[in-house]
């Protein structure tokens, strides 16, 4: 009875070895493909920090293909987009309070619709529309330059700040003010 318990045992120990290796080792090939990387901003007595995952072109048909239009996106690759922000945010006169949220977005040839949710499971790859807290539409520019990899940034969109998405030849601003 007793080798029988350590023989289970050590097979179990042996698996969860084994599964932590795969995972490891899965999750560090996918980071190559697609790095991380974290934006801030830090203005107006305000810090908002992004952080996502950055998909490559290699060569792919991106918007309207590999990620189809009018379904929802979690706007980067591997585990869900975040932001978090230190102040309430305004983003065409409705309010993101301060907090952290997934972000995703559903996009369109001609605009998309940027998400706050409060709650994407670990992978990014179910979502609750019941758990959003902000809705924001954000018209679609041409880029004049092909991006290769997908391309969260915070620039000046005329005279305000702006989240800015980029990749492929499409590019999409999000005007804010903070609060």
């Amino acid at each position: 009875m007793k080798r029988t318990l350590l023989i289970i045992l050590g097979v179990v120990a042996v698996l969860a070895i084994g599964a932590y290796i795969f995972l490891r080792t899965t999750l560090k090939t996918t980071k190559k493909s697609s790095p991380e990387q974290t934006i801030t901003y830090k203005e107006n007595g305000a810090a908002v920090s992004v952080f996502y995952c950055r998909p490559s072109k290699k060569g792919r048909e991106i918007f309207g293909s590999l990620v189809p239009y009018g379904q929802w996106w979690r706007t980067g690759a591997n585990e869900p987009t975040t932001i978090e922000t230190s102040k309430d945010l305004n983003f065409n006169g409705q309010t993101l309070k301060a907090g952290k949220y997934h972000l995703v977005t559903i996009p369109d040839a001609k605009e998309w619709m940027i998400v706050f949710n409060k709650e994407i499971p670990f992978w990014g790859t179910e979502y609750d529309p019941t758990n959003d807290v902000l809705r924001v539409k954000a018209p679609v520019q041409n880029a004049p330059d092909a991006m290769e990899l997908f391309t969260i940034a915070f620039q000046k969109a005329g005279d305000q700040d702006a989240i800015a998405f980029q990749w492929d030849q499409t590019k999409v601003a999000l005007p804010f003010a903070v609060q």
